[in-house]
């Protein structure tokens, strides 16, 4: 299906690559979840850092490695890359 002047998403799909993709983006997420709680855990505990605090660290790393994570997995793809596919 070609969509004009749209970005390729979800409708460019067959169901086969949908599920990959759905799949790659919960393992990114799991792994984020478990970086999450380790870091909650690791900066509370033995570096001796207010809770809140530590969770407000957590959430900004974690962010960024789902971001990378997601783009690594393929799940989400550069302007470079957007450019390429549209050939």
């Amino acid at each position: 299906m070609r969509t004009y002047g749209a970005t390729p998403g979800v409708l460019d799909m067959n169901f086969g690559q949908f599920v990959t993709k759905g799949i790659k983006f919960g393992l990114v997420g799991a792994a984020g979840t478990v970086l999450n709680l380790g870091l909650l855990y690791a900066l509370t505990e033995y570096g001796h850092v207010y809770y809140l605090y530590s969770e407000l660290a957590a959430i900004i790393i974690v962010f960024a490695f789902n971001y990378i994570g997601n783009i690594l997995v393929g799940n989400i793809k550069l302007d470079k890359e957007k450019k390429n596919d549209a050939v």
